[in-house]
C-alpha cells in the first residue's frame, strides 16, 4: 500500500507541473474621463452578454445611527429616475420633498401617539405621490429588451446590480443602466420599507443567521464586519432617513467608485463607443477616507456559548489575510488542505472516520479584515462540543508542523486550479469574478498569475502561513441546543398604492425610438451541436464539445430512483464512503483526487446519478478508477453509522425551520404518503440497514438503463471505449420506468392545511390547483401566462403583493407541466409573509386567481421579451445533453424555441386568458400554511375552505 500512495503522490506533483492547458481571463481595462472603470470581457461561446455596475461602498460604511442604509439604497435604485417610473415628475416632486422632510420629523420623535400620525401622513402623501408613479417600469423595460435575471446583492464592502440580455440590446442596456443611476428618486419608499422588513422577518426565521450575527459581533469587536448587519436593526428599520440616504448616494455612487463589466457576445470597439456616450454622463466626486477599526488579537481561546440551535454545533473562526494580502493563496490551500470537495483532507477524514459529524473550514473575505471558520458538529449522541473541538485543534496543530503528505498539497493545489478554470467557464461566472476583484481594489489582470502562484506553493510555505494565523489566539463560539428569542413587527395600518393602469413614463417613450439590431437566432441543432451514440441496449450516450477549458464532465444516470426503493437514498450516500478490492476509501479518495477528479454518487425519485469532473488528459484514468466502485465495492460497517448519525442530525434541524416545515406540508397536501419527508426510511429502519444490503441495493441500480452525458474534448471513439470497458459488468443493462411522475392528489372542493408554527415571524403560504392534461402544443401559452402572471417584478404577483401592497419579500406563482406529456399539470403559488398579514396576503392571491386582472396593454411587451429571450435561450455546454434528453423525452425533434417564437409573433392578450380561463380560474385552491395560529384571524381563514390541522411531525417519517 505505501508504493501504491508513493506512485499516486508521483503522478499528481507530475500532473500538477505538466498541465498547461489552462484558462485565461482576457479582458480589456480602461477607464473614462470621469474616473469610471471600463472592463470588457469579449467570448462567443453563448449568444447572451451579461452585464453588471459594481459599486465600492457596502453597508459597512453605513452611518452607525442608521445601518441597512445600503442595502435600502439597493432597494431603492430600481424605483426610477426623475424622467423614469413617473408619469409627471414636477407635480410628484412636491409629496417626495414633503415625505424626505417627515421621515426626518419621525426619526426625530419618541413619542408612540404621534409617530403614528406622521406615519399616517408619509402614507397620505405616497398614495398621492402614488397617482404619478409607474412602479416596476425599470423591470418592465428590461423585459421589454429580452432581460433576464435582473438582480442585486450588498456585501460589506461592495454591491453590485445585474443582469443577462441579448447582444443586440447592447446599445438599450447601456443606456438605461447608465441612466438608473442619475437623478434617481426614491419613490414608494413606505411601501419598499415593508419589504425590507419582510426580508428581515425572513432571516430572522432561520437560526443560520442569528448563529452567524452573534459570530460576527464576537469576532469584530469594533469592526462594522460585526457591529453592524447588512440588513440594519430593527431600531433603525423603524427610523429610517430619506435625507440621510441621498446623501449616501451622492457620497459614494459616483464614476471613480464604479465600475461597469460586460461579458459575453459582443464587439468591444463598439461597445466603448456606446459606453462613451452613455456612461461618461456619471458624475465625478470625493471618496471619503474609510475609518480604521483596529480589532485587536485575540488573547488566547476567548470562548462564546450561547443557545441558538436546534443542535450542539461550534464554530472556530481565526484572522485570516484580508483581500490582496501576499499570504491569500498559500492560506486558501491551507484550508484545502483541512477541508475540500473531494474529502480528502485533515478535517474531511474526522467525518469520514465518524469521529465528528461535521467539520469543514470557510472563509468570510473582506477588504479590511478576513475571518477563517471552522464549523463542527459534534455526534448527536455522547459527544460534547469541547471533545469535537480538541479533535479539529489537533488537526490544526499538523497542519502548523507540516504533518501531511506531500500528495495532499499537491492535490490541493490542483483542486484550487480547476475551480478557478470552472469558474471562467460562464458570462455571469467570471462578470461576478471581475466585479469582486475591481471592489478588492485589485488589477483584473493579475487573477491569471493566480496558477503560477498556486503552483509555487510549497510544504514550507504551508507551515508559515498556519503558524501565523492557525495559532492559539481565536474565537471559540459554541451554540447549544436553544432559540434566539426575535423581535416582531407589527402590521402598519397602511393604504397601499394601487396605479388604476400602466403607463408610459416619457423616459421609456424616448427609449423605445432607440434602434435595436434583430436577434441574431442561435439555435440547438440536434445533429451538429451534440454527438448521440447507442454504446449497447439500453446505453446511450451523449457527446458535448467543450468550447473552454480542458475540464470534463461526466453524468451516469441509472433509470431507477428511490421512489420505489426508498433506502436506495442510503445506498447512495453510503457508497461515497466506499472503497474497492483494491483501494481503502482513503486511496481511493487520494486516487481521484491526484488525477484532478471529484466524484460523486446520489440519487432522486427518478434516478441514480455517477458524476465525474476532472481534466481530459487523464479521463481515461479517472473512468478505470470509477470502475473500482462499479465492479468491488468494499465499506467498513462502521461507515453506516456516518450516514446514521447525518440523518439524526439533519431530522432534528429539519422541524425548526419554518421553511422545511412549510415545503413538506406542500409536498404533502400534493402527494400524501409519497411527499419527499415521508417515503423515506424511519430513524430506526435505518438503524437496521447493514452494509451488505445496500451495496447489493447500488450494485443493483446499476443495472438499469443509463443515459452518459460527457461535456469535454476527448475523441468520441476513445471515450466510447473507455465507457465501454468500465460498463463491461458482466450483464445486460434492464429498461426502467423512469422519469418518475409524481401525480398529485385530486381535489374536488377547497381545503386548508394548517400547520401551527408557535413563534414563527413569518406565514409560509403555498396555494395549488390540480390542472388539465399537458401538451405540446400548449407549451408557449404556459410561458405566456407565467410571464404575465408571476414574471418577476413586472408579473402580477409581485407587483400586487410586493410592490404595491408590501406583504412580502418573495412571493411567486407557476404553471408547472409534467416531466412527461400526458400527465396532468399544476398551478402552484407561494408568499411567505409576516404572520399578522397572512389574511390579506390570503385575500389577494386568492383574488388573483379567481379573478385575474386583465392588463391588454402589457401584451407587447411579453411578446418582445418572449421573442428575445427565446432567440438567445441557447444552453449552458455542461447542460445541453441533458436539455435536449429532455426535449426529446417530452416529444420534441428540434430545438422547441423555433416553433415557439412564430407562436409568439401571433400571440394575443386573449390567448393568455383564455389559457387561464381554461385551466386555472375555475379550480378549487388548496392551501399549505406554516404559521402562528395566534396571530392569524381563523375565522377570517375558514372562509376560504375546510381548516384540516396538521402536526408538524406526522409531516416526517
Amino acid at each position: 500500500m505505501t508504493n501504491k500512495l508513493f506512485l499516486i503522490g508521483f503522478l499528481s506533483v507530475l500532473f500538477l507541473n505538466t498541465n498547461a492547458q489552462q484558462a485565461k481571463l482576457k479582458v480589456t481595462t480602461y477607464k473614462l474621463d470621469n474616473g469610471l472603470t471600463v472592463i470588457l470581457n469579449e467570448d462567443h461561446t453563448k449568444p447572451e452578454v451579461f452585464g453588471l455596475v459594481a459599486v465600492k461602498v457596502g453597508s459597512k460604511n453605513d452611518p452607525a445611527d442608521a445601518t441597512g442604509l445600503a442595502h435600502y439604497q439597493e432597494h431603492m435604485l430600481f424605483k426610477g429616475t426623475e424622467d423614469l417610473g413617473t408619469t409627471n415628475w414636477e407635480n410628484e416632486k412636491p409629496f417626495i420633498t414633503k415625505i424626505f422632510q417627515l421621515y426626518d420629523t419621525l426619526g426625530a420623535t419618541n413619542d408612540e401617539v404621534k409617530r403614528a400620525i406622521i406615519q399616517k401622513e408619509i402614507n397620505e402623501l405616497t398614495l398621492a405621490a402614488g397617482e404619478y408613479a409607474i412602479p416596476n417600469e425599470f423591470d418592465k423595460i428590461l423585459k421589454g429588451i429580452g432581460g433576464t435575471d435582473m438582480n442585486a446583492n450588498t456585501s460589506m464592502d461592495r454591491t453590485v446590480y445585474f443582469n443577462a440580455f441579448p447582444p443586440n440590446q447592447l446599445d438599450k442596456w447601456l443606456e438605461l443602466y447608465s441612466h438608473r443611476f442619475l437623478k434617481p428618486v426614491f419613490r414608494l419608499f413606505q411601501s419598499e420599507l415593508e419589504v425590507v422588513y419582510e426580508e428581515k422577518n425572513l432571516y430572522s426565521d432561520n437560526f443560520i443567521t442569528s448563529i452567524l450575527e452573534n459570530f460576527q459581533k464576537n469576532f469584530y469587536k469594533k469592526h462594522p464586519y460585526g457591529q453592524q448587519t447588512t440588513i440594519g436593526t430593527v431600531e433603525h428599520l423603524k427610523n429610517p432617513s430619506l435625507t440621510k440616504m441621498y446623501d449616501f448616494f451622492k457620497t459614494y455612487y459616483v464614476a471613480n467608485n464604479m465600475a461597469l463589466v460586460l461579458s459575453g457576445d459582443f464587439n468591444p470597439d463598439e461597445a466603448k463607443k456606446m459606453i462613451q456616450e452613455k456612461f461618461s454622463q456619471l458624475p465625478t466626486g470625493k471618496i471619503p477616507d474609510f475609518p480604521e477599526f483596529k480589532e485587536a488579537e485575540f488573547v488566547g481561546r476567548e470562548e462564546i456559548t450561547l443557545k441558538l440551535s436546534p443542535i450542539k454545533l461550534g464554530l472556530y473562526g481565526f484572522r485570516a489575510p484580508k483581500n490582496g494580502n501576499d499570504d491569500e493563496i498559500a492560506f486558501e490551500i491551507c484550508n484545502a488542505i483541512l477541508s475540500n470537495e473531494d474529502q480528502t483532507g485533515l478535517l474531511d477524514q474526522l467525518m469520514l472516520d465518524n469521529k465528528l459529524l461535521a467539520a469543514q473550514v470557510f472563509n468570510i473575505p473582506g477588504n479590511d479584515y478576513s475571518s477563517s471558520i471552522i464549523f463542527s458538529v459534534p455526534k448527536i449522541l455522547g459527544q460534547s462540543l469541547e471533545s469535537a473541538e480538541t479533535l479539529i485543534m489537533n488537526e490544526i496543530h499538523r497542519l502548523a508542523i507540516g504533518d501531511f503528505s506531500e500528495t495532499l498539497l499537491e492535490n490541493a493545489k490542483l483542486n484550487i486550479i480547476k475551480q478557478f478554470q470552472q469558474q471562467l467557464e460562464s458570462n455571469e461566472s467570471r462578470a461576478v469574478l471581475i466585479a469582486e476583484l475591481y471592489a478588492q481594489n485589485r488589477d483584473v489582470n493579475s487573477i491569471n498569475d493566480l496558477i503560477d502562484k498556486v503552483k509555487g506553493i510549497s510544504v514550507e510555505n504551508i507551515i508559515l502561513v498556519s503558524e501565523k494565523y492557525y495559532g492559539a489566539n481565536y474565537l471559540a463560539f459554541q451554540s447549544k441546543m436553544g432559540f434566539p428569542k426575535k423581535k416582531k413587527l407589527e402590521k402598519p395600518d397602511y393604504k397601499p398604492v394601487a396605479p388604476k393602469k400602466d403607463a408610459k413614463s416619457p423616459y421609456l417613450e424616448q427609449f423605445e425610438k432607440i434602434p435595436a439590431s434583430k436577434p441574431i437566432t442561435h439555435f440547438v441543432d440536434f445533429n451538429k451541436d451534440l454527438t448521440y451514440a447507442k454504446l449497447k441496449e439500453n446505453v446511450e450516450l451523449y457527446v458535448v464539445k467543450n468550447p473552454v477549458n480542458e475540464i470534463f464532465t461526466i453524468k451516469f444516470k441509472f433509470g431507477v430512483g428511490k421512489y420505489n426503493n426508498p433506502s436506495l437514498a442510503y445506498a447512495t450516500q453510503l457508497m461515497n464512503f466506499a472503497g474497492s478490492y483494491h483501494y481503502t476509501l482513503k486511496d481511493i479518495k487520494t486516487a481521484f483526487s491526484s488525477l484532478g477528479c471529484s466524484y460523486s454518487i446520489s440519487c432522486d425519485d427518478s434516478y441514480t446519478y455517477v458524476e465525474l469532473t476532472g481534466f481530459d488528459n487523464k479521463l481515461k484514468e479517472s473512468i478505470d478508477l470509477l470502475k473500482e466502485l462499479f465492479v468491488a465495492p468494499n465499506i467498513d460497517k462502521e461507515k453506516l453509522k456516518v450516514i446514521l448519525n447525518g440523518e439524526m442530525s439533519t431530522r432534528k434541524m429539519e422541524k425548526s425551520e419554518p421553511d422545511n416545515v412549510a415545503r413538506a406540508l406542500f409536498d404533502y397536501v400534493r402527494y400524501g404518503d409519497k411527499s419527499e419527508s415521508l417515503n423515506r426510511l424511519s430513524i430506526k429502519e435505518i438503524s437496521k440497514l447493514n452494509t451488505d444490503t445496500l451495496v447489493k441495493e447500488f450494485l443493483d441500480a446499476i443495472k438499469y438503463d443509463v443515459a452518459i452525458h460527457y461535456a469535454g474534448n476527448a475523441e468520441v471513439n476513445d471515450l466510447k471505449s473507455y465507457l465501454l470497458d468500465c460498463l463491461d459488468l458482466g450483464y445486460e443493462f434492464q429498461k426502467g420506468t423512469s422519469p418518475i411522475v409524481n401525480v398529485p392528489n385530486e381535489y374536488n372542493k377547497p381545503q386548508i392545511y394548517f400547520v401551527d408554527k408557535k413563534n414563527a415571524l413569518q406565514s409560509k403560504i403555498y396555494l395549488f390547483t390540480n390542472s388539465e392534461k399537458f401538451e405540446l402544443s400548449q407549451v408557449s401559452y404556459i410561458n405566456a401566462f407565467n410571464q404575465y402572471f408571476s414574471g418577476d417584478f413586472s408579473g402580477l404577483v409581485l407587483q400586487e403583493i410586493r410592490e404595491y401592497r408590501s406583504l412580502a419579500y418573495g412571493a411567486g406563482a407557476r404553471y408547472v407541466m409534467p416531466e412527461k406529456a400526458g400527465y396532468n399539470s399544476s398551478f402552484y403559488g407561494y408568499v411567505g409573509t409576516q404572520d399578522d398579514k397572512t389574511m390579506e396576503a390570503i385575500d389577494v392571491f386568492t383574488n388573483l386567481i379567481k379573478s385575474m386582472p386583465e392588463k391588454s396593454e402589457r401584451i407587447e411587451n411579453i411578446k418582445v421579451f418572449l421573442e428575445e429571450a427565446s432567440s438567445v435561450a441557447y444552453p449552458f455546454f455542461r447542460d445541453l445533453s441533458e436539455t435536449v434528453e429532455s426535449w426529446k423525452r417530452k416529444g420534441y425533434t428540434e430545438d422547441p424555441s423555433i416553433k415557439m417564437i412564430e407562436v409568439y409573433k401571433r400571440l394575443t392578450f386573449n390567448d393568455i386568458t383564455d389559457f387561464y380561463k381554461k385551466n386555472i380560474q375555475s379550480k378549487p385552491i388548496i392551501y399549505s400554511i406554516v404559521g402562528d395560529k395566534k396571530r392569524i384571524d381563523m375565522d377570517a381563514l375558514a372562509k376560504y375552505g375546510e381548516i384540516v390541522f396538521v402536526k408538524q411531525n406526522d409531516l416526517f417519517k
